[in-house]
């Protein structure tokens, strides 16, 4: 990832790759076959960096309040920070490497997927309502991320996490069926 991120993802090749990671090229394809496949792996082991450090959000009728709510966004945002270098490639990598396009996709259908799967658990019907709030809750997220850390817009993080919180909090609670609104 540094020397896709120092020299730009097309301009890196895989010598430096190999070089830089103090291997030859010869064992870097025993393990890739190209560099997008590097990309790739970052990415997926990413996914499983955030679920790990963030853990699930906390669920409605258990865990649930502000403050459980404020400390998941809180690693979250722990995690996040991490991610810089890989998603400056990635979006590098995504204007010329098609296939990225479709993983790009993927996570963000996945990330819908996510928030509705958690809509559910207020008691939001399946359908285009439910749908529509995942995907802004998604959204919101992806493109928090994308505006503070991935293209380093200074954002002060403590406010971040309380605006969020806040945000998040209203949308929940705001629910008529939500466990939260009868707090």
């Amino acid at each position: 990832m540094e020397v896709m991120a120092e020299k730009g993802y097309a301009a890196a090749t895989v010598e430096e790759i190999a070089s830089l990671a103090g291997a030859s090229p010869a064992t870097f394809y025993l393990h890739f076959k190209r560099k997008i496949d590097v990309l790739t792996a970052v990415v997926e082991e990413e996914n499983s960096q955030i679920t790990a450090t963030a853990g699930p959000l906390p669920r409605p009728g258990g865990d649930l309040d502000a403050a459980s709510l404020k400390g998941w966004i809180e690693r979250l945002f722990a995690t996040w920070k991490t991610l810089r270098v890989p998603h400056q490639v990635l979006g590098q990598a995504v204007l010329i490497e098609p296939e990225l396009k479709a993983l790009q996709s993927r996570r963000l259908t996945d990330g819908i997927a996510y928030w509705e799967q958690f809509l559910d658990q207020f008691g939001i019907p399946k359908g285009k309502r439910r749908r529509a709030e995942a995907a802004i809750l998604n959204a919101q997220f992806v493109g928090l991320f994308e505006i503070w850390i991935a293209s380093q817009i200074e954002l002060d993080a403590k406010q971040l996490t309380e605006s969020l919180t806040d945000s998040l909090w209203q949308r929940l609670s705001s629910s008529a069926a939500s466990p939260v609104a009868r707090v």
